[in-house]
């Protein structure tokens, strides 16, 4: 890689820098096009060239749209349920107030063995 990633047509759309006198690569800020294996090689006029271990750099976007979405429909759902608790408690399913309840029932009268006839009857 060249020291300026501008003066390659290779590297023109990177945004690196790396620093002469430290070796050290900075990537800022990372894309998914710097997606890939990197290391490090050495070498000199004294020996053979030395080559670092190699180091996976994986980089995703973020996808905004689907975070948008997600979070438009957690607010639908959580107005759906606002709404439902507000309808039912408007509508008393929530009130433990029983008096509005009423049970009438009347005793069986005397009556022969054969004869059937209803006498007694129950109103919730």
């Amino acid at each position: 890689m060249p020291s300026n990633p501008k003066t390659s047509e290779k590297f023109r759309n990177s945004s690196y820098t790396i620093d002469t006198k430290t070796g050290v690569l900075t990537i800022e800020p990372v894309t998914s096009f710097d997606t890939g294996d990197y290391f490090c090689e050495a070498q000199n006029n004294v020996g053979t060239a030395q080559k670092s271990e190699v180091i996976h750099l994986e980089a995703t976007e973020v996808n905004v749209g689907g975070i948008v979405a997600a979070v438009v429909v957690l607010l639908i759902v959580l107005a759906l349920v606002a709404f439902g608790i507000w309808f039912a408690y408007r509508r008393g399913f929530f009130s433990s107030n029983s008096t509005n309840k009423q049970v009438i029932y009347s005793q069986p009268s005397n009556r022969s063995d054969g004869e059937f006839k209803q006498t007694s009857s129950f109103l919730v």
